[in-house]
């Protein structure tokens, strides 16, 4: 990616979020290969690896052309983050090492509670291996049909859980839905019960 990067005079923006939450081993940074003149930036937010969401603490890092610009433009349209979470985060980055990976073996449990009771209904699904969500193409047999939309709409409408359709990431993941990980095992083991009669294959 580097090398079609350098030839193409491309800018490459990676997003880096759940560069922590690896479930074995760590993401490869594109910047760990990055020389100061690559045209490469990497954001980092500590909303997840951290489990600060809502803080909107995070990071852009890389070439320094690209993040003064950023600066500038944020300068203009943005306001400085509240100076007690700013200290609360520098604190968090400074002494706390074993969050991250914590938090990822967290992540991944409830990913397969997830994985198993989808397989269980009959969904052909691969685990993830990192971050704190599951991506599954809907399969045929599924009572309303394949449309992620539809599914989510009646999923929310059934258990009270919003899933969010693929769709809203375009029409060619019109299939596919995702579940966040975001919630204790008991609730998702909860979710996929009362969620049966929608996800099941028939």
């Amino acid at each position: 990616l580097l090398a079609i990067a350098r030839a193409s005079n491309t800018w490459i923006v990676n997003d880096f979020t759940y560069g922590e939450l690896a479930y074995s081993g760590s993401a490869a940074s594109l910047l760990r290969d990055a020389t100061p003149q690559d045209l490469v930036v990497e954001a980092y937010s500590l909303s997840k690896a951290y489990s600060i969401p809502g803080w909107r603490i995070g990071a852009v890092l890389g070439n320094s052309s690209l993040v003064q610009a950023l600066g500038r433009l944020k300068s203009q349209i943005d306001y400085g983050l509240f100076l007690p979470l700013q200290i609360a985060a520098a604190h968090t980055l400074l002494g706390a090492k074993p969050i991250p990976r914590a938090n990822a073996e967290i992540y991944r449990n409830r990913t397969r509670v997830l994985v198993d009771g989808l397989r269980r209904f009959g969904w052909a699904i691969n685990a993830p291996q990192a971050g704190a969500s599951v991506w599954a193409q809907i399969p045929d047999g599924i009572s309303c049909g394949k449309d992620s939309l539809v599914l989510s709409k009646h999923l929310l409408e059934l258990s009270g859980t919003l899933t969010l359709p693929g769709i809203a990431f375009g029409s060619e993941y019109s299939t596919f839905l995702r579940f966040a990980a975001v919630v204790a095992e008991d609730r998702l083991r909860n979710f996929l019960t009362q969620a049966e009669p929608l996800l099941k294959v028939t």
